[in-house]
């Protein structure tokens, strides 16, 4: 294998093709920093509110800056790079409006307890390799590991043990009860984003996104091609996968802004509505 992959285009130049989803990035971002503003300027302290609503600030808070991340990465043009970031504000997105829609307390709840559950899952991993090292000629590393795994154990068990009494209604017996395709306490992330409104965003985006997670032979095709000096690595920019993050980006930020100003009251629904119309028209016009 030989060669670097080159552009064929100036990075500057290619990029440049690109700076209206960069605008749009920038204007939904002074929306947040003025949602943010105004937050601030109720004078709420957040020790005041409901732990799902805290959850809620600090979803926010999170989407505000690992855009401000993915929009570096994209004029870096590390745009493969930046889907798996997207892929994981798409979920926290998704699962936060799950839970404000209704009985936050609850649905927040169920969520700690499904944590708990993969928690369990874990903790039964740690018990079949402790079983393994007991098992071991003794070494002063084997003992060393013996005790370290016994101490998680010990820690968590009482925690999991509990939690599989307050569950007991679902007949969880044992950690392979808990899966997470059909973990029964709450809906699956697709439920969710059905039940939201973003199913079509979760079919189309967040799949798109979880290529680039999981390993994918076709998406590793980006890294490598063929040329008549042979086969060449592709480790430069990669311009054209922008729209791919920014377009689904500034979508999931305008809806959970909307979101995030309903509940708190904080007044920016023109602002939001008049951006959204600004963006989707937009975005209507370079598809013709």
């Amino acid at each position: 294998m030989v060669g670097v992959g080159i552009l064929d285009m100036d990075d500057e130049k290619q990029l440049s093709t690109f700076d209206i989803y960069f605008t749009f990035l920038e204007k939904i971002g002074g929306i947040y920093d003025r949602l943010l503003g105004r937050f601030d300027s109720k004078g709420a302290a957040l020790t005041s509110f409901s732990e799902s609503e805290k959850v809620f600030c600090a979803v926010c808070a999170r989407i505000y800056k690992t855009a401000c991340a993915l929009k570096i990465l994209c004029k870096e043009g590390k745009t493969e790079d930046s889907e798996p970031i997207l892929r994981v504000l798409q979920e926290d997105i998704i699962s936060i409006l799950w839970v404000m829609q209704t009985d936050s307390a609850n649905r927040l709840n169920d969520i700690k307890a499904r944590e708990k559950f993969f928690a369990y899952n874990q903790l039964e991993r740690y018990k079949e390799h402790l079983q393994g090292l007991q098992k071991k000629k003794f070494t002063k590393r084997r003992d060393r590991e013996i005790k370290r795994v016994q101490k998680i154990v010990t820690k968590f068990q009482p925690q999991i043990t509990n939690l599989l009494i307050k569950y007991k209604k679902y007949n969880l017996k044992s950690s392979r009860d808990v899966q997470w395709s059909g973990f029964p306490i709450t809906p699956t992330l697709r439920q969710m984003a059905e039940i939201v409104g973003l199913k079509l965003d979760h079919l189309i985006s967040y799949w798109i996104s979880s290529t680039y997670v999981h390993f994918s032979l076709q998406k590793l095709t980006h890294y490598l091609k063929h040329s008549d000096k042979g086969l060449e690595f592709v480790i430069t920019p990669n311009y054209k996968l922008i729209p791919d993050i920014l377009i689904p980006l500034v979508h999931l930020m305008i809806i959970f802004a909307q979101s995030f100003n309903k509940y708190f009251g904080l007044r920016f629904n023109n602002e939001i509505k008049t951006f959204r119309r600004e963006f989707y028209t937009s975005l209507k016009q370079k598809r013709k």
